[in-house]
């Protein structure tokens, strides 16, 4: 398999006329002096710096929050082999993939979606560690954008898929989405919405910020509303686009996550040191909330 590309410093310079190499080059310096943090590479120093508007103390803000929650999340950031057996089994239930091509204002989009009805089948932490996967292969590869657009097509859904969503593993997740993810999140459109999606938001709402809720975007039937986003030119033929099927797309976001396998083995070992943090250390009680305070989800 031949090497995967991955965007560098001087490409991201080129492309981003607010970044310097001095932004790049003291923020490194600041890591370097937290004796907690990891020896970040410079095209993740870039991803923050992009997704902070170039605002040095937000991008330190995320920066901490990202390792600290990783390290924290080990169910979600640990073990990331594209190659481990429930990462390979989530791939043949979920089809996910970022769209060759833009929404109408550049942004890069996520189509998620289930090939695989059977809630069964569906294991919802292998779904975000590949969803993870798909993402930081799209930042090594392409690097910085304007934003990212999520588009979630609930046809499928079933309660039996929501009783699989451990609430205490999908409050750790919108913690690192809404503090640690290095980058700008400009809509999540969910199509096919229905009354157990519906269910699941009730059920979710509590723990997100009034600043993701509100980039919620739904749509009952149909696709027109999304062509108002997103243009057909960019979508899948699934999705009355111009674009290859879903599965194909899928299929070759697959082969591109498995490329990086070399960086996704290493990768866990970019991680905090609690005994080396300046004052208290971290746990995963004081990142996501007291442990064990959820009771199990019952479904009626």
């Amino acid at each position: 398999m031949a090497k995967p590309r991955v965007v560098n410093l001087d490409d991201e310079l080129r492309k981003n006329p607010a970044l310097r190499r001095e932004h790049v080059d003291q923020f490194r310096e600041w890591v370097r002096k937290q004796p907690h943090l990891p020896d970040v590479p410079d095209h993740q120093l870039v991803l923050f710096l992009s997704c902070s508007d170039c605002l040095m103390e937000r991008a330190k803000a995320t920066l901490e929050a990202h390792y600290t929650i990783k390290t924290h999340a080990p169910e979600f950031f640990g073990h990331r082999d594209p190659l481990d057996a429930d990462i390979q089994n989530i791939f043949n239930v979920v089809e996910m993939a970022i769209l060759p091509g833009p929404d109408r204002a550049g942004n890069r989009v996520f189509v998620g979606r289930l090939s695989n009805p059977d809630p069964s089948q569906y294991n919802f932490v292998a779904a975000v560690k590949a969803m993870q996967l798909v993402i930081e292969t799209s930042l090594r590869e392409e690097g910085t954008a304007p934003g990212y657009v999520f588009v979630y097509d609930q046809k499928g859904v079933q309660l039996g898929h929501i009783a699989r969503m451990p609430l205490a593993a999908v409050r750790k997740y919108l913690t690192y989405i809404q503090e640690g993810l290095p980058i700008k999140m400009k809509s999540i459109h969910v199509v096919n919405m229905n009354p157990v999606g519906e269910r699941f938001l009730n059920m979710i709402k509590p723990f997100m910020k009034k600043e993701l809720y509100n980039l919620l975007n739904f749509y009952s039937g149909g696709y027109e509303n999304l062509y108002e986003h997103i243009p057909k030119a960019s979508l899948p033929r699934d999705y009355g686009g111009a674009q290859d099927t879903m599965l194909s797309l899928h299929h070759l976001q697959k082969s591109q996550v498995e490329a990086h396998r070399e960086w996704f083995l290493k990768e866990p070992s970019l991680r905090v040191e609690e005994a080396r943090r300046p004052g208290k250390a971290h746990n995963a009680g004081s990142v996501f909330g007291l442990e064990g305070s959820f009771k199990k989800l019952e479904i009626d």
